[in-house]
């Protein structure tokens, strides 16, 4: 049963349809805030961020997914780009 549920979840990023975080994995929102997931929701800090590229991730197109560098990114509703933090 286990094996069944991973795969849905291998499936739901490939297509970029949710984004699913991953436990142990850190995140960067619109390129601001650190983020990690714990027990299956993300959890960021809440610093203000008034950048330009970060109002520029806002808005990007809720369920698309890109790259930045090294790290893999998803347009999530309410919350903006979040990408990997992976040191490139």
């Amino acid at each position: 049963m286990k094996v069944v549920v991973i795969l849905v979840a291998v499936v739901t990023l490939a297509v970029g349809d949710a984004f699913v975080c991953k436990e142990g994995e850190s995140y960067k929102e619109n390129n601001c805030n650190n983020c990690g997931c714990f027990n299956g929701n993300l959890g960021c800090t809440m610093r203000l961020c008034e950048s330009g590229l970060t109002k520029q991730m806002l808005k990007c197109k809720v369920g698309t997914m890109s790259t930045n560098a090294c790290n893999s990114c998803w347009c999530v509703e309410n919350l903006g780009t979040i990408c990997t933090n992976n040191k490139c």
